[in-house]
């Protein structure tokens, strides 16, 4: 097992705005965010409840290192709402049809949360597609008796809120200060109701099945068939994923590294983009280059 904690200088990362496209990736309209770039396909992946503007703080910092696409995931931002389909074999099989779209050919898959969850379920069931991966603040652990809670928390959190700050309070509670980032991700993910007030963009029943279908199960089978260098990344101040959890995932992962960001809870690429992104950044160009 290898264990750092990252406190790395902040990356130089240029202002970089992406383009708002549109792809049919297998009969689902996928909305994606393209910061461009040249290279290697770099594709990022958003949690629960989020959506490809959860990287505007992080893409920019990885556009020298190859091509920077962001898709909104099923049941979120701009992408298709289908009732059923919340497994993460669903929104894996939507990864693939999205990289065959756009003849991405084997990306570095980055995911937080959920999205972690769709970048392993793709990485073990289709091997030699992938060339990289990183697992933000995700473990394999199955936590059933956790899902009515979770299942409450969301519809208490869904809104609507007077303002953005009482959004930002929902998701992060009051004792964090909020970051830059967190509030450009607030700003995109908000919605106007009828009445003036705000709620999330998200769909609540897909955000719903998607906890039931994720948090159900064990995962560990699934991890143990990642066969691609894999970074983990975890927030110090993780409720989501513990240290112990975190040190099995690598030993369960035959090539893996475990970086632990300082001051991060669960909402990592929310909370703390630059470390986050330093930590992509000292892990990416050996995978790249085939060294590792």
């Amino acid at each position: 097992m290898v264990w750092r904690r990252m406190t790395a200088p902040d990356p130089d990362s240029r202002p970089v705005a992406p383009r708002d496209r549109f792809i049919d990736a297998g009969g689902l309209l996928m909305h994606y965010l393209d910061w461009g770039g040249e290279g290697p396909p770099i594709v990022l992946l958003h949690g629960l409840r989020d959506q490809a503007h959860e990287w505007d703080a992080i893409a920019p910092a990885l556009v020298p290192y190859g091509q920077v696409v962001a898709p909104d995931q099923r049941g979120h931002g701009g992408t298709d709402r289908p009732r059923t389909g919340y497994d993460p074999a669903d929104f894996a099989g939507d990864l693939e049809a999205f990289c065959t779209a756009l003849d991405l050919d084997r990306p570095v898959v980055i995911g937080h949360s959920m999205g972690a969850r769709t970048a392993y379920a793709f990485a073990a069931t289709r091997p030699g597609r992938l060339r990289g991966l990183v697992l933000v603040d995700i473990g394999a652990q199955g936590a059933p008796e956790t899902i009515p809670a979770m299942v409450e928390e969301l519809r208490a959190n869904d809104g609507p809120f007077s303002s953005a700050d009482d959004a930002i309070r929902a998701l992060i509670g009051p004792e964090l200060a909020p970051s830059t980032a967190l509030r450009a991700y607030v700003g995109h993910n908000l919605r106007q109701t009828g009445d003036g007030l705000l709620a999330w963009a998200y769909n609540l029943d897909a955000a719903i099945e998607t906890v039931r279908r994720g948090r159900g199960r064990d995962w560990w089978d699934v991890v143990a068939r990642i066969g691609v260098p894999t970074l983990l990344v975890r927030g110090a101040r993780s409720d989501v994923l513990g240290r112990e959890e975190a040190a099995r995932m690598i030993e369960t992962i035959p090539d893996a590294v475990l970086v632990e960001i300082p001051g991060a809870g669960h909402l990592v690429p929310q909370v703390r983009p630059r470390e986050l992104a330093a930590a992509i950044i000292g892990w990416l160009p050996a995978v790249l280059d085939g060294v590792r």
